[in-house]
C-alpha cells in the first residue's frame, strides 16, 4: 500500500482528496498536482518520471518536481 497521498492518485488508487488532505503545504500541493495529471487523456509520462524519481530520490523529490512539472498549469 503506498502511504504518500500524490503517489497513491498517481498510481490511481486515491486515498485522499485535495478538499479532505491536510499536511504540509508541499504534499497538498503533489496532491493537487497529482490530481490534475489524473484528468489527463494519458497522465502516463508524467507517472513513469514521479515513480522513477521516487524510486531513485525518494517520494519528497518527486513531489517537488510533480509541482514543477505542472506549475505552468495553474496558471
Amino acid at each position: 500500500m503506498i502511504t504518500n497521498a500524490a503517489a497513491a492518485t498517481l498510481a490511481g488508487n486515491p486515498v485522499f482528496t485535495s478538499a479532505t488532505y491536510v499536511s504540509d503545504s508541499m504534499s497538498v500541493r503533489a496532491l493537487l498536482a497529482a490530481e490534475l495529471v489524473m484528468t489527463f487523456t494519458d497522465p502516463t509520462p508524467y507517472q513513469e518520471v514521479y515513480f522513477r524519481t521516487a524510486e531513485l530520490q525518494g517520494y519528497e523529490v518527486a513531489n517537488a518536481w510533480l509541482i514543477g512539472a505542472t506549475a505552468h498549469l495553474f496558471l
